[in-house]
């Protein structure tokens, strides 16, 4: 099977049918686009985010909710620790009543689970990832992935460009022109920037207080 992934959407036109690889090729010269050419077995899921489309293992739980000028697009589980038996769905709608981007970010502190999260307000586009940033995200221009390799490039192990470097730096990778989101950024869609955010004011407690909130919230997460 193919899938063509176009960024963005209207780039050239789709020529599926009899011989569809080679006429996608050949649509992708006569446009002046360099094609990437990955192999990605059980890719079969498909949904639509704003001027995006994001293709996925049929196995990914991809939860979508929108309500007026407020679009998300979750891909993974979120879970409430604070009241576990709430679904992707349920937790999903509930966040999409958030009519500003610091209300939602106030709004999923709390959360656990592994996921990410495209998210559209008023005109504002971004990506979001878990709290540990669990669920990998990876970029390149306009292009994002769960693993650096679906990006096409070919990786390099050189550290030539770090003098004194033992290791990678963070966000770095040995893969030219991707880098991996770091935790607790979120990712500018519009400019492929990332822009660090945190919730609103944390209340300062003691240390018993902070023991059993803690606890609390473990055990809604492992339930």
């Amino acid at each position: 099977a193919i899938a063509l992934l176009l960024g963005p959407p209207d780039a050239m036109a789709p020529a599926f049918g009899v011989d569809s690889f080679r006429r996608h090729l050949l649509g992708a010269r006569v446009a002046c686009l360099k094609p990437r050419i990955v192999e990605l077995p059980g890719l079969g899921g498909r949904a639509s985010f704003a001027s995006f489309v994001i293709r996925f293992n049929e196995k990914l739980p991809v939860t979508t909710a929108g309500r007026g000028d407020v679009e998300i697009a979750l891909l993974g589980h979120v879970l409430d620790p604070l009241r576990p038996g709430r679904t992707n769905a349920e937790i999903v709608s509930g966040l999409s009543h958030s009519s500003t981007f610091p209300a939602l970010e106030d709004a999923w502190s709390g959360l656990a689970g592994r996921w990410a999260a495209f998210v559209r307000i008023g005109a504002e586009l971004r990506l979001y990832p878990d709290a540990a940033g669990s669920k990998s995200v990876f970029h390149s221009g306009a292009w994002m992935a769960s693993q650096p390799g679906l990006l096409g490039y070919e990786p390099s192990t050189a550290l030539d460009v770090f003098p004194g470097a033992t290791n990678w730096p963070v966000g770095v990778m040995p893969f030219p022109g991707v880098r991996q989101l770091t935790p607790n950024h979120y990712l500018d869609l519009r400019n492929q920037r990332e822009v660090r955010f945190a919730p609103g004011p944390i209340r300062s407690v003691g240390l018993e207080e902070a023991a059993a909130t803690i606890a609390e919230l473990l055990q809604g997460t492992i339930h």
